[in-house]
């Protein structure tokens, strides 16, 4: 792409300035006029994604010339962000800006950014040091999605101490303690969270106190106790939109903290799978407590998968239903009884989907009478 050193500076600057400006296409025209000039086949590429005119050529030139530009990354140990097709980052009009690194190849994300507008990053880690170095790049400040695994944590904490002003989407392995505090200082303002918080614990004062939740939009708590869950209930935002508690027992008290912020949510959803050793539980004071708080009106999505609960039917009689438009009882959810009161809902007039997947219940599909509604049910016996 870059033959000299004026050339691979000048490449950088346009680089940065698509990084900076994700939702613009006028960078990207800019560079890919840049290569145009050059004699690039890439600039037309780049232009030819630009334009809803221009997307079977665009394909046509990924599928000719992709693996030449992709080389150089591949070189540097890049792999794709959601590793779909190995070793294949991800274009995204015209440019590379999501890739992974793996191992020891997290220590190259600086040259990675050098060479691609990349903002979207997922560092497997291979152990404290590469991550130490990652976290000393330069572009981690243009990072909006950032995805952190692997066996290794040591390093995690370095990364997330780090300054990452433009951080929107955040998944972790791993938030302990010792990461609040690094996140608590770094200036990050995540919009939306995923993370296993199970050895979360006073690390979410650190984190209430820098107000690290007072911008969250959407969350998602992966096996929190119900201290951490109470913890953070005290802290989420009215402007919450989505909440998830996966392989959590979410209780009473916790619901009656989030009160009237349940009401602002569009999507909730209290999950888990059924394994040999049973489902979560969700108790009756529980439910009880959310029909009072969701009264309805701008809950679009409501997911209940795998969730064992006598009482669920409390829930879809209630108005908390009045807005919903896609309902999921899959993973052995849907029952008898709870069939029966959402076929006698008078609130389920806006729905539209309901995805009764892997139930194992035929009684309960075969009272599915829904007019209107597009009942996905695919019989299956349950996991081991």
């Amino acid at each position: 792409m870059a033959s000299t050193a004026a050339d691979a500076d000048a490449w950088e600057a346009l680089v940065r300035a698509v990084a900076a400006a994700p939702q613009d296409d006028g960078p990207r025209r800019v560079a890919a006029d840049w290569l145009l000039a050059r004699g690039d086949v890439r600039g037309e590429y780049a232009a030819a994604s630009l334009s809803p005119e221009g997307a079977s050529r665009a394909a046509e030139l990924l599928r000719l010339h992709g693996d030449d530009w992709l080389k150089p990354l591949l070189e540097l140990g890049a792999q794709p962000f959601h590793a779909q097709r190995d070793g294949v980052p991800s274009f995204t009009r015209g440019f590379v800006e999501t890739a992974g690194l793996f191992g020891r190849s997290v220590a190259n994300l600086a040259e990675l950014q050098r060479l691609e507008p990349v903002t979207g990053v997922r560092l497997t880690s291979g152990g404290p040091g590469p991550l130490a170095q990652a976290a000393k790049a330069p572009g981690l400040e243009r990072v909006r999605a950032l995805k952190l695994d692997g066996r290794y944590t040591e390093g995690t904490e370095a990364v997330l101490g780090a300054r990452l002003p433009a951080l929107q989407w955040l998944v972790v392995n791993e938030l302990g303690d010792r990461h609040a505090v690094a996140l608590a200082g770094s200036g990050a303002r995540p919009l939306t969270v995923v993370a296993d918080v199970a050895k979360l614990g006073a690390g979410v004062r650190n984190l209430a106190e820098a107000s690290f939740f007072s911008r969250v939009v959407a969350l998602k708590l992966e096996r929190a106790t119900a201290a951490v869950v109470a913890d953070i209930a005290r802290t989420l935002p009215a402007q919450l939109q989505s909440l998830t508690f996966h392989e959590t027992e979410l209780r009473a008290e916790a619901v009656e903290t989030l009160g009237a912020r349940l009401d602002s949510l569009t999507e909730l959803a209290i999950t888990g799978f059924p394994t040999a050793q049973g489902r979560v539980e969700l108790g009756r004071a529980a439910v009880r407590a959310l029909v009072r708080h969701l009264k309805g009106g701008r809950l679009q999505v409501l997911d209940l998968h795998g969730i064992a609960c006598d009482s669920l039917g409390e829930l879809l009689s209630s108005p908390a239903l009045s807005s919903v438009e896609r309902l999921i009882l899959a993973d052995g959810t849907l029952t008898v009884p709870i069939a029966e009161a959402l076929v006698g809902s008078p609130y389920r007039g806006r729905l539209k989907e309901l995805n009764a997947e892997q139930t194992f219940d035929d009684a309960a599909l075969e009272r599915l009478d829904l007019p209107g509604v597009n009942v996905m049910k695919r019989r299956t016996e349950p996991w081991d």
